[in-house]
C-alpha cells in the first residue's frame, strides 16, 4: 500500500504539473531549447520549461514526461559534444609563425650593390652584421619580377645550440636573372625592415 505521505507527494507533483505548466505538447521542446535554457536561465520560457523538466524527473509516468526527458538527455549529449569540440579547438596547436620572415636581427647593414654579368644576369651583394655567428642566410630570388619595384626577402634563421656571444659579419649575395625593362628597382627586405633600395638603371 502507498503511504499517505507518498500519496500526498505524488498528488502535489501532479497538481504542480497541472497548475504551473500549460497544456502544450512536450515534443515541442527541443534539445536545443533545453540546452539554451540551461545556459541562460532567464531566457524566455526557461523557468516554465525547467520546472516542467524537474516535475517530470520526479514523476516520469506523467503524460508527456517521457518525451521531455528524452529531449533533456539529447540536450546533455549536445552539451558534451560542444564542450569536447571547444576543448579540442582550444588545444589545437597553431602553426608557428616563421621567424625568418617576421624577425630581423640585422644590426649593421651596408655595401649593397648590383653587378651585371655577361649573360645579363645580376649579382646582388651586401654586408650585414648579426648578434652572433651561426646564422643561416638566404636571399630569395622571385619567380616573377613585379614592376616597377621587385622585393627580395632576406631570410635569417637563428643558430641552434650554444654559439659565441660576439658580433659576426656576413656577406650576402644572390644571382638574379635579367629582370624585364619595366622593373626599375629592387628592394631588399628583412622581416619588416628595408635594408636597401637598388636602382636598376645603371646596372643594365
Amino acid at each position: 500500500m502507498i503511504s499517505v505521505t507518498k500519496a500526498l507527494r505524488i498528488f502535489g507533483l501532479a497538481l504542480a504539473l497541472v497548475l504551473a505548466i500549460p497544456a502544450l505538447p512536450f515534443m515541442a521542446e527541443t534539445a536545443e531549447k533545453i540546452a539554451a535554457c540551461r545556459t541562460e536561465l532567464r531566457g524566455e520560457g526557461c523557468a516554465t520549461l525547467l520546472s516542467r523538466l524537474y516535475v517530470c524527473r520526479q514523476a516520469q509516468a506523467l503524460p508527456g514526461c517521457a518525451a521531455l526527458i528524452t529531449a533533456a538527455e539529447a540536450a546533455e549529449a549536445l552539451r558534451q559534444t560542444l564542450s569536447t569540440s571547444d576543448a579540442m579547438h582550444a588545444q589545437k596547436p597553431q602553426a608557428p609563425e616563421d621567424p625568418s620572415t617576421t624577425d630581423c636581427p640585422v644590426l649593421v647593414n651596408k655595401g649593397w650593390s648590383l653587378s651585371p654579368s655577361a649573360t645579363g644576369a645580376l649579382l646582388v651583394r651586401g654586408e650585414i652584421t648579426l648578434p652572433t655567428p651561426g646564422y643561416q642566410l638566404t636571399l630569395t630570388v622571385p619567380e616573377v619580377f613585379e614592376p616597377p619595384i621587385t622585393t627580395l626577402l632576406l631570410r635569417v634563421v637563428r643558430p641552434v645550440g650554444i654559439v659565441p656571444q660576439v658580433l659576426a659579419d656576413y656577406a650576402v649575395e644572390a644571382t638574379l636573372p635579367a629582370p624585364p625593362e619595366a622593373v626599375r628597382a629592387l628592394v631588399i627586405r628583412c622581416g619588416a625592415v628595408t635594408l636597401a633600395e637598388l636602382d636598376l638603371g645603371p646596372a643594365r
